[in-house]
């Protein structure tokens, strides 16, 4: 996928993390401060998650930087709202949990 090229792209020059994981639509990034989903419906856009545990001021500093970093690789970013991580009892799998605002 293109765009997923594009996302790594995006990601570190809005924050100098790397991707850590991709699976299917979502893209984990390094220290789980941010999420990404791909949007299925226009591959180029993309939905913004933040991690709960990351304060208002660094989310609006980094939404800045995601949108500035999409924009000079013909992109867009939408922030959708937060997610939250959590280990699937007895299994080695992790759930999301989407909070959309």
């Amino acid at each position: 996928m293109q765009e997923l090229g594009k996302v790594k792209q995006i990601i570190e020059e809005a924050t100098g993390l790397e991707v850590s994981h991709f699976y299917d639509d979502l893209v984990f990034v390094e220290h789980s401060a941010v999420l990404i989903r791909f949007d299925k419906t226009d591959l180029k856009n993309f939905f913004l998650y933040f991690n709960p545990d990351c304060d208002k001021a660094s989310r609006e500093k980094l939404i800045s930087s995601f949108n500035k970093a999409a924009e000079n690789n013909s992109m867009r970013c939408t922030l959708k709202g937060q997610f939250k991580l959590s280990e699937v009892p007895g299994k080695e799998e992790v759930r999301v949990d989407f909070l959309e605002a």
